[in-house]
């Protein structure tokens, strides 16, 4: 997911207020299934719902609870007309945006139910029904993080994926996209259409989408297995089906990297999500002016697909842990940029979010990257989930090297596909595939707040011919990091040395280089690898 400053209606802003807690369905049920079938018209913004909810009983339980947002004083929200268990009615209770249903009897580990509830009501949110630029009436899920409640009744987090169908009935005019293969396309008597699109694969609720607008689509082709299609709006069909094939070489870049695509398509499609872009499985949703004819979202696409890996495929356990998510796809778009466009290009980037994670932690001192003092779930998005995730995952792959690095991604790519975890699962596949204890590494950067502050001051010694240099981590605070620090001494006369590396564990060091010439000037960190505020103060005349 790509963040973007935007003004957002009054419609839009509830999120705020209103969404954001961890979901508190119970955990006596793993989800295994859901089926929607869903009408929409143009006549008002209503939708109906007739949902069947496939679970497994992980404790005994007489009861089942599950996320849906009520009808509020403003009359938007979800009202149930009827619930049954294995074909059966049964009593439910619709309080606090949760549906307890009582199950027909008590239900023991392992057994095997289905829930079908049926509902109506305005989306308070989750399922965005506006317009879209050129005026036209548009239905798009937008659920992340926990948005889903509003118009899917689901167990609304990251933990319980599940695989879904959209059995979607809308005027004949629109078309509709969504997670998953295509099933089918029925013309209605009435004028209607019906669309059936099915996803094998299970997914988080965060990713569970369907788009519905007037689209231009263009069958783009099939990568590696995958068929590749865009959907943009008919207005911008040219410059759209130009600027959105550039997603071709951005998938096969990572299926060569990371590993094979875990879904049966990747549709990108011109939306009206609130965010930049949203990552949603297999059709991802691009902001409505990601479209230009110079393809100059480039790496707004390089990150949403990168997500389909890492956020939608192996998804973070807990909100918490969203860097697995956004720092992934953060890194991974510079990753794609160094790949076409060489390293100059990345570390321009890396300098770049450097500085902004400066400032982030100026402002947010005692923050470390998994915060679970947040509450407010879109907190998370953040600097530290982002840039400093990313400049993590940049400082690993240079700590433990270019092919350990990738081996280990593959490895925990293979390991956690379609599931889920948590940092420490990923710092296990690390250490495993490097053979290092990398305990320190996830301490420091990961929980540990803010980053650290290196003063350097240098010297030369005419006599022995060497470079002294004292550093010290001069941060608030009595942490003290590990850091591999870089150094290169630019000479009078335009030449560079080798670059230099000493590795600093304690709070100051004094480090000796032999160098024949006094240099002009010693450059600390020149190939952009330490994430650090860092100040270099010269000899005196």
């Amino acid at each position: 997911m790509i963040r973007i400053a935007r003004v957002f209606y009054c419609t839009v802003c509830v999120i705020v207020l209103f969404a954001f807690s961890e979901s508190r369905a119970d955990d006596t049920v793993d989800i295994t299934h859901y089926a929607f079938d869903i009408t929409l018209s143009d006549d008002s913004d209503r939708v109906e719902v007739a949902a069947a909810i496939h679970l497994i009983v992980l404790q005994s339980t007489s009861s089942v609870t599950l996320d849906l947002v009520g009808t509020g004083a403003d009359g938007k929200g979800m009202a149930i007309s009827s619930v049954s268990v294995d074909g059966l009615n049964t009593s439910f209770m619709h309080s606090d945006d949760r549906v307890t249903i009582d199950l027909v009897a008590p239900a023991s580990p392992g057994d095997e139910v289905l829930v079908e509830i049926a509902y109506s009501g305005i989306p308070r949110d989750g399922l965005i029904i506006s317009r879209n630029k050129h005026g036209d009436r548009t239905f798009f899920g937008d659920n992340w993080p926990n948005r889903a409640r509003n118009w899917l009744s689901v167990v609304d987090k990251p933990a319980d994926k599940a695989t879904v169908a959209f059995a979607v009935t809308a005027p004949d005019h629109y078309q509709v996209v969504a997670n998953g293969r295509l099933r089918e396309e029925s013309h209605n008597a009435d004028g209607s259409r019906l669309t059936r699109w099915e996803s094998g694969v299970p997914l988080a609720t965060k990713v569970m989408v369907i788009g519905v607008a007037r689209f231009a689509v263009d069958h783009v082709g099939v990568f590696h297995s995958v068929p590749l299609q865009s959907w943009v709006y008919p207005q911008e069909r040219d410059k759209g089906f130009y600027d959105y094939r550039m997603a071709w070489p951005i998938l096969d870049y990572f299926v060569d990297k990371i590993g094979p695509f875990p879904y049966e398509k990747l549709a990108n499609v011109q939306s009206k999500t609130i965010y930049g872009g949203m990552e949603n499985a297999g059709s991802i949703f691009y902001h409505e002016n990601s479209i230009d004819g110079r393809r100059g979202s480039e790496t707004l696409f390089a990150h949403e697909i990168a997500h389909q890996w890492f956020g939608d495929s192996v998804t973070e356990q807990h909100f918490h842990h969203v860097w697995l998510s956004e720092g992934f796809a953060t890194y991974f778009t510079n990753l794609y940029m160094e790949h076409m466009y060489g390293t100059a290009r990345m570390n321009e980037r890396l300098t770049s979010s450097r500085q902004s994670i400066s400032n982030y932690a100026d402002a947010n001192p005692d923050s470390p990257v998994v915060d679970t003092s947040i509450t407010v779930l879109t907190n998370l998005l953040s600097t530290n989930t982002y840039q400093k995730g990313g400049w993590v995952l940049h400082m690993l792959r240079r700590e433990i090297g270019d092919e350990t690095f990738w081996e280990g991604i593959r490895n925990y790519y293979a390991k956690h596909r379609d599931s889920n975890a948590l940092t420490s699962d990923f710092a296990a596949v690390m250490e495993d595939v490097s053979g290092v204890d990398l305990a320190w590494f996830f301490d420091q950067w990961i929980f540990t707040p803010s980053i650290p502050a290196l003063d350097v001051s240098w010297s030369y010694n005419e006599l022995e011919r060497r470079v002294i240099v004292d550093a010290r981590q001069s941060h608030i605070g009595r942490y003290v990091y590990q850091l591999p620090v870089q150094l290169r001494f630019d000479n009078p006369d335009g030449s560079q040395s080798e670059v230099h590396q000493f590795r600093m564990s304690a709070g100051s060091g004094r480090y000796t280089f032999p160098a024949d010439v006094k240099p002009e000037r010693v450059v600390v960190d020149p190939d952009v690898n330490l994430l650090a505020r860092i100040s270099v103060t010269p000899p005196t005349q």
